[in-house]
């Protein structure tokens, strides 16, 4: 990704680790109490920053935007003289891409924002979610998934035993204690299906797992190992 736009990021990244040990918090409330109280609207404004930077840092989304950034430099050089840049059409890319999520009218943010939000969370003992090199995953029983349907859910695993869901519209924050260790199974299906090439989780039983049920074929690293 390019600079210009890790730099733009880099507040919203650095707020991350407090934003994780807030919901964990509300988590540790829960198991001790059985209740906790309510997250606050600005922590799932966070959230929905976190998840729009990590739609449009995905390199096949930038690649999309950057080529047609391309073809419209070309056609403004075939059509009205104006000379080629490519480095006009990198800096057009990357202002399309800042502006996905800011644009009145299209903010990925607001569409988050406009959603009910499910903090899923397991016990940390017995689940291992996974996540990708493509870790928002959107999932719609009855079309093409796309973040201006209703019935699309959007996903991102926060960490390795809470999941995020966001479903309809509506302003809800519900945070929902899953019993069922199995229950992550589909999520975890989720997670390979969506990813471009890798699939990341602490356990490595869980990454065979969803290579057997999704029929990949797969080779497992340890971080030694990639490094």
């Amino acid at each position: 990704m390019d600079p210009l736009i890790e730099k733009w990021f880099n507040p919203v990244e650095d707020a991350f680790p407090r934003l994780r040990q807030h919901i964990r918090d509300h988590i540790t409330e829960i198991n001790l109490t059985g209740t906790a109280s309510n997250l606050d609207s600005p922590y799932k404004r966070l959230l929905a920053e976190y998840i729009y930077i990590h739609i449009i840092r995905v390199p096949s989304t930038f690649d999309q935007i950057k080529q047609q950034s391309i073809a419209y430099q070309e056609k403004a050089s075939n059509e009205d003289g104006i000379p080629y840049d490519e480095n006009h059409a990198q800096v057009l890319a990357l202002r399309t891409m800042i502006r996905i999520g800011q644009a009145p009218g299209m903010s990925i943010v607001d569409i988050l924002m406009n959603r009910n939000m499910d903090v899923e969370f397991f016990p940390r003992t017995k689940v291992a979610l996974a996540t990708s090199d493509a870790p928002v995953m959107m999932y719609d029983e009855t079309r093409a998934a796309g973040l201006a349907y209703e019935s699309t859910s959007v996903f991102f695993p926060l960490d390795s035993a809470i999941m995020l869901r966001f479903a309809d519209f509506g302003q809800w924050v519900r945070m929902l204690k899953r019993r069922d260790p199995d229950e992550c199974n589909p999520l975890n299906e989720l997670v390979g299906t969506g990813a471009s090439n890798e699939i990341y989780c602490n356990n490595p039983e869980t990454l065979e797992q969803i290579g057997r049920r999704l029929e990949l074929e797969t080779t497992i690293q340890t971080m030694a190992q990639r490094e």
